[in-house]
This record gives structure tokens, C-alpha cells and sequence, in this order.
């Protein structure tokens, strides 16, 4: 299904994937619920995420959605356990 607010904001992945790390961009790593390992770049700011699987060594599916305000919390759980070692890799 088509979704207007983040058809506009597909120009914003390139840099923030370029500028992480970076203080505006929460970056974490979370296997889903199929085991597979993904990577998470948040622009909180910007309720917008980014999510890449390594496929190959030198290729990704790359993701993107806005992040409603009931998910944020959830995601922000992830981040938090990411920081304080819990890693999928």
C-alpha cells in the first residue's frame, strides 16, 4: 500500500546511513522472530527507521517506515538493550 509520508522521505536514507554514528541516528542490532539478525538506524527526531539485512557480504535489503508513537517505546526498549549488550551477532 502506498504511503505518502514515507514515499517523501526516501531521500533521507542515503545520509542518515552516512552520517550514522551519530548522535541523532539511535543504531541498533535485533534478531526478529524468524532469528534473522537486523540492523536498525533511528532518526528519532524524525520518527523515521531505517532496516538492512546483510544478504551477501556486499549486499543489504534496505527498509524504511515511520515510526508511530505506539511502537516507540518498543523500539526504544530494543535500542536500550542493545546498548547494555544484548546483540544478535
Amino acid at each position: 500500500m502506498y504511503d505518502c509520508q514515507r514515499a517523501n522521505r526516501v531521500h533521507w536514507i542515503k545520509p542518515i546511513l552516512q552520517a550514522h554514528p551519530c548522535k541523532d541516528i539511535l543504531y541498533y542490532r535485533w534478531k526478529d522472530e524468524k532469528g534473522v539478525c537486523k540492523h536498525h538506524y533511528w532518526a528519532f527526531s524524525l520518527d523515521f527507521m531505517i532496516v538492512t539485512v546483510d544478504v551477501k557480504p556486499d549486499e543489504q535489503i534496505v527498509t524504511t517506515f515511520c515510526v508511530d508513537k505506539d511502537s516507540k517505546a518498543e523500539f526504544y526498549t530494543r535500542f536500550k538493550d542493545f546498548e547494555e549488550g544484548k546483540d544478535c551477532v
